[in-house]
């Protein structure tokens, strides 16, 4: 910096502010009483630090700093990109004696300065990882709530060795903690509880699913409106087309009612769940008499066309 002169910086308030921490107001500041100190002790001090005795201190020709500006510049970007040897200076002297000779900042400040750098000496706090044990990878944490999902009955030591199979090494409390972060309860809850898409894909050969779809028709009255109604075995995808009507009332209902558990041709037997939304079409009449033929409803919750996919696809 001492190449840097203050004329040069001047113009550059916030580069200006970069270099020495204050600003060109405070430095304008600082420089009679810095000046007046500065002279004081070149006239009684030598630059190797003896005292002097008849030489009278005077700036050369070719001084890198001649005026009053550029030394304090010079001083100020030291104290600034020096700290740390100012720190180390200023614990020796302590801070009475600091008192005496620091002129440009407080002796707190370079005390300050050493309780930093020996804070940063003994601060591991970039190589600190997460408290505790590693935590598990992802794919791992993925795998075991797959498993418990899939697996309802799987307690943990089962998804345990299920994981040691596939090469990876976790204990049990391990698998419980992911479990409970998913919300995921023990296997013994697990097991009295059914997701619906377990739901479905254990009892695909007994379900059957109903729903209506519509298909515009020109009439001599114009473009109507024609429902049509149909049933879905999931298990082999035999689809049955029951009826097709532009008005599907409660009569109607019934008599396809009695078509699909008829004894002889019908499809729905004792024993199957007939998936259904909560359409009005679906009458009272309607499905008591799918009760009555021993095959259970299954209703589903309003807005729920997700639940029903295989028949709304």
């Amino acid at each position: 910096m001492a190449g840097v002169r203050f004329t040069e910086l001047q113009s550059r308030p916030t580069e200006f502010l970069d270099f020495t921490s204050v600003t060109l107001d405070e430095f304008q500041q600082l420089v009679p009483p810095f000046e007046t100190a500065f002279q004081c002790h070149m006239a009684a001090w030598r630059m190797d630090g003896k005292p002097r005795t008849a030489r009278r201190f005077t700036v050369y020709k070719n001084c890198p700093l001649p005026t009053p500006e550029d030394r304090l510049l010079f001083i100020l970007t030291y104290v600034k990109t020096y700290a740390l040897q100012l720190a180390v200076i200023g614990q020796k002297l302590g801070k009475q004696a600091l008192q005496e000779v620091a002129k440009i900042v407080k002796p707190d400040t370079i005390v300050g300065w050493h309780r930093k750098f020996v804070a940063q000496k003994f601060d591991g706090s970039q190589q600190r990882k997460a408290p505790g044990r590693p935590t598990i990878a992802k794919e791992v944490e993925d795998l075991v709530v797959r498993m418990a999902q899939e697996n309802r009955s799987w307690g943990y030591d089962r998804i345990v060795g299920a994981l040691a199979n596939l090469g990876y090494t976790i204990s049990g409390q391990t698998v419980g903690n992911i479990l409970k972060r998913h919300g995921l309860p023990p296997a013994p809850e697990r097991k009295t509880t059914t997701t619906w898409k377990e739901f479905i894909r254990t009892h695909m050969e007994v379900l059957v699913a109903t729903d209506f779809f519509t298909a515009e028709v020109w009439t001599l009255g114009g473009l109507v409106t024609y429902y049509v109604l149909f049933f879905l075995h999931l298990g082999s995808r035999q689809v049955h087309v029951v009826g097709v009507t532009p008005h599907p009332n409660e009569a109607w209902m019934v008599q396809v009612a009695r078509n699909v558990t008829m004894e002889e041709w019908g499809f729905l037997a004792p024993g199957q769940y007939l998936i259904h939304d909560r359409d009005t079409k679906f009458c009272a009449a309607f499905q008591q008499l799918i009760d009555a033929a021993g095959v259970k409803r299954v209703p589903l919750p309003p807005r729920s066309p997700n639940l029903n996919a295989y028949a709304e696809r």
